[in-house]
Order: C-alpha cells, then sequence, then structure tokens
C-alpha cells in the first residue's frame, strides 16, 4: 500500500505518455473526465494541456490528497473535483456534458455484480447523457480484462499492451 495514495495504482509514466500522445499537446477547449483519479495525475496533466478538467474520486484519502494539490496549485479554474461512486455519477452527473476525453482507469481487479469495472464502467459511461458522437475515450486496465470491439456506436481504434496493463481507445464509428 502506497501511503501518500492510499491503495492507488499510480499509472507509470510510459503508459501517461502514451495516453497523450493519443491525444495531442493542446486539450484547449476540451472538457476532460478523469473518472477514477486516483493521485490525480492524469486530470492535472489533462489541465496542464488546456482542458478543463472534472475529476472523480470516491476513495477519502486520495480525493483529499487531489484536493490538496489543486488548492496548494491554486489551480481551481478549469478544474472541479467530485467524490463519488463512478457509477452513481454517470447515472446522475452532478455537472453538464457532453465530455470530449474521458478516462477511465478503475482499480484492475475490482467488480460490480461479477463484471469487470473497467468493461462495467465503459458500458454505464457510453450510455450516459456525457458520451456522445465526439467523444473519445480512453480505457486503462489489465490485460486480462477483454474489452469489446464495438459498443453502441463507439468501436475500438486502438489497443496497445504495456506490461499487465492495456490502454485501449474507443471513438464513435
Amino acid at each position: 500500500m502506497n501511503k501518500r495514495y492510499g491503495n492507488a495504482r499510480v499509472t507509470t509514466d510510459f503508459v501517461k505518455e502514451a495516453a497523450f500522445a493519443t491525444l495531442g499537446p493542446n486539450l484547449e477547449g476540451f472538457l476532460f473526465l478523469d473518472l477514477f483519479a486516483g493521485s490525480g495525475q492524469i486530470g492535472l496533466e489533462a489541465w496542464s494541456r488546456g482542458a478543463d478538467v472534472i475529476m472523480n474520486e470516491r476513495d477519502g484519502r486520495r480525493y483529499a490528497f487531489v484536493k490538496g494539490l489543486i488548492e496548494e496549485w491554486q489551480i481551481t479554474d478549469r478544474m472541479s473535483l467530485n467524490r463519488q461512486n463512478a457509477l452513481t455519477l454517470l447515472s446522475s452527473p452532478s455537472f453538464s456534458g457532453p465530455i470530449d476525453i474521458a478516462y477511465l482507469d478503475p482499480p484492475y481487479h475490482e467488480t460490480t455484480r461479477g463484471t469487470p469495472l473497467a468493461l462495467a464502467a465503459l458500458v454505464a459511461f457510453i450510455s450516459s447523457p456525457l458520451s456522445a458522437p465526439q467523444t473519445r475515450i480512453l480505457v486503462q486496465h489489465h490485460e486480462s480484462i477483454v474489452l469489446p470491439p464495438n459498443h453502441e456506436g463507439f468501436a475500438q481504434t486502438r489497443s496497445k499492451t504495456y506490461g499487465e496493463t492495456v490502454l485501449t481507445t474507443y471513438a464513435f464509428q
């Protein structure tokens, strides 16, 4: 367990760089959702590239850590932080969409009703009012989790493995 981030698995620099290489250096004008913020590094990187960012972290310790960073760095403009169950947030968002870029990186081995959380979050996001034809979805998941090639008009455009981590990208087709 990592004391600073609770039991959050921190995305490696290599995976983070790969994710943002696909998105580009300038995210100005984009609304970015980091649904499972953990340490906040993905949402903070998107913010540093100009995106308006919504982060969500249900764990109290991790939420407090990210909130402390946001306050300490005085980056409250273009940034909001929620503390909710991710699937609940998607079913009744406290903000308006649509989301331009969604980053879904749930705990790798967590399930909901027997379904891997990565798959459940992908399906819930696509079914939510936050997704739209222009939305790009990046799902960071364990290599043992198989995501569908397409779902409700969204199709995998890229899937790359980095050790035990897979980064799968979806776009509307």
